[in-house]
């Protein structure tokens, strides 16, 4: 949820990545909660835990699995200014062009169908370039071709396929 809303007590300051696993760390002890049961509850398999937040965790602490110990250990994030890191910065921050700037849109069903077939036409030309490169001899590439023409075109297999003509006996 992005806005203000009640929060519980403060836990800790985190400035980096160790220091927000040494929060939650710290979190799950003061909860008094088993590891067992937290990989349980966040359905992730046996020993997840220590793999992200254990003595010599292994793996860098993706989103999804920030979000599910979140949840299961009752936490928010709050991200606040830090006056002094901002002071360091701002003479690095590098400002857009406002000149140049569009909002941001997504792009709609109507300009998606008109962009369709000029980009389905562009990919089929880029297969086909990229297919017949392989046959150098434009006389073969071209015998090839009125050979699959013929093939697409057989009767018994067009849509509109003649009917069988019927023999009368008494010729």
């Amino acid at each position: 949820m992005i806005g203000p809303r009640h929060l519980g007590a403060m836990l800790g300051i985190a400035d980096c990545a160790d220091d927000l696993k040494e929060i939650i760390r710290r979190r799950k002890n003061d909860l008094k909660l088993s590891n067992e049961w937290i990989d349980l509850h966040t359905e992730s398999v046996n020993g997840n835990w220590d793999k992200y937040f254990g003595i010599s965790s292994q793996k860098p602490l993706s989103h999804a699995a920030l979000d599910r110990y979140l949840q299961t250990l009752g936490c928010t994030i709050a991200v606040f200014v830090d006056p002094a890191a901002e002071a360091k910065m701002r003479d690095l921050w590098e400002k857009r062009d406002g000149r140049q700037l569009r909002p941001a849109a997504r792009f709609g069903r109507a300009l998606m169908a008109r962009a369709m077939p000029a980009v389905a036409k562009e990919l089929g030309r880029r297969g086909g370039v990229k297919t017949w490169r392989k046959i150098p001899d434009p006389r073969l590439r071209s015998r090839l071709m009125g050979e699959l023409a013929k093939l697409r075109w057989r009767p018994k297999r067009s849509a509109l396929a003649p009917e069988p003509q019927q023999e009368t006996a008494a010729q």
